[in-house]
């Protein structure tokens, strides 16, 4: 979807302040609270979407040039679909979109992504990539109908949440396939506006995913479960032909069925926080993650401000981590001073770029804070770690 389709988005853009600050559970504004990490970090109205979205349709006018200083207003912002969630309720537009059809518009004209994007070592895992896949499912050799789609956060740095996962399948009785080869979404050419080079990756996944026997794929990754679900569809114009599931959702099945039974003690008071690829962006989970903890013995879930669809971005989300990595962990700190200030010190979370944001944000702060993902947790206390 071109610019030029956006029109609609943009002219209806009152610069309202939808985009600023949330609503509470009852569609009232919730006392100013702010949801946009980066016009509340960079202090413009060009970071907030009303501003993204007047920056567009004067580009669109040929009012505005295209150039070089639009990257960084553009490539600051996380993509959390705040400023959607709040807007589409009152408005029915998307100003999201707006930014993401900006950046690929800039990607097009060779401005565009940001500079920390076109390094090599981004560009050479993407090299060969279909052979790669080759090689990855021919280790799959398993009758099993369910594969563990593990992805390259967790592959990097989640090795914890993934070992609690293939352990929690295991208790569960869920016969699953997972590949040793690391494979990638494409995250980071989706959602930077590098589409085509994102549909070649697409491709090549659902081709190596389609050759095996499996007829559902789970993510412990929000970011892989969204973009599977919802970007592979719309970039390629078919459907996947195999079920997508997010472990939350598989977990919470287990447990109501009797599969899974939580039996040990974990005595923390914690607070959740919701992803974005799993709440806004994705087909809104937020009670799955929390009813798990409240099976968990011990578990005083706590709920602060801002949470579910206004829910604070940790800062990790549209590259933003890669490309603006101190802007990052401020957001991620402002959300871990609210915790504090609340005398609660653990952080749960469904998100491995959430956690380990979080984590290294409380690491810079001094924090004493522990932030644990919803498997880990659960493996606790089915005595699997």
């Amino acid at each position: 979807m071109a610019l030029e389709d956006q029109k609609l988005h943009l002219y209806w853009c009152t610069s309202c302040g939808g985009c600023r600050v949330g609503t509470d559970d009852w569609g009232y504004n919730a006392l100013g609270r702010p949801i946009c990490p980066s016009g509340e970090r960079f202090v413009f109205d060009s970071y907030y979407a009303c501003g993204r979205t007047i920056m567009a349709r004067r580009l669109l006018e040929g009012r505005l040039d295209w150039a070089d200083n639009l990257v960084h207003r553009y490539y600051t912002c996380t993509q959390c679909g705040a400023c959607d969630e709040n807007c589409y309720e009152e408005t029915g537009r998307h100003p999201l979109k707006v930014i993401q059809e900006v950046q690929k518009e800039l990607v097009n004209r060779g401005i565009g992504p940001h500079p920390a994007l076109r390094h090599r070592r981004y560009a050479q895992f993407f090299e060969g990539y279909e052979e790669k896949l080759k090689k990855a499912t021919q280790q799959i050799s398993s009758k099993a109908t369910l594969m563990y789609f593990v992805g390259c956060p967790l592959a990097c740095y989640g090795k914890k949440v993934i070992e609690s996962t293939k352990n929690i399948l295991k208790a569960a009785g869920d016969g699953f396939v997972i590949a040793d080869q690391q494979w990638c979404c494409g995250y980071p050419l989706v959602d930077t506006g590098q589409v085509e080079q994102g549909k070649r990756v697409a491709e090549a996944n659902i081709a190596a995913i389609r050759s095996t026997n499996v007829d559902k794929v789970i993510f412990s990754c929000p970011i892989c479960y969204r973009i599977f679900r919802y970007e592979y569809p719309e970039i390629l114009g078919t459907d996947l032909g195999f079920e997508v599931v997010h472990t939350t959702e598989q977990f919470l099945d287990g447990i109501t069925k009797g599969r899974l039974k939580p039996k040990v003690n974990i005595s923390k008071k914690v607070v959740y926080h919701d992803p974005c690829n799993l709440g806004r962006k994705g087909p809104k989970i937020y009670d799955q993650p929390r009813e798990i903890l409240n099976h968990i013995p011990g578990i005083e879930l706590v709920e602060l401000d801002g949470r579910m669809g206004n829910a604070w971005c940790c800062g990790a989300g549209g590259m933003v981590k890669r490309t603006h990595p101190d802007f990052a962990i401020w957001s991620a700190t402002q959300r871990l001073r609210e915790l504090e200030e609340a005398g609660i010190n653990t952080l749960v979370t469904a998100c491995p770029e959430c956690e380990s944001n979080f984590a290294n944000a409380a690491k810079d702060a001094g924090m004493t804070t522990e932030v644990l993902d919803t498997n880990e947790i659960l493996a606790d206390s089915l005595g699997l770690r």
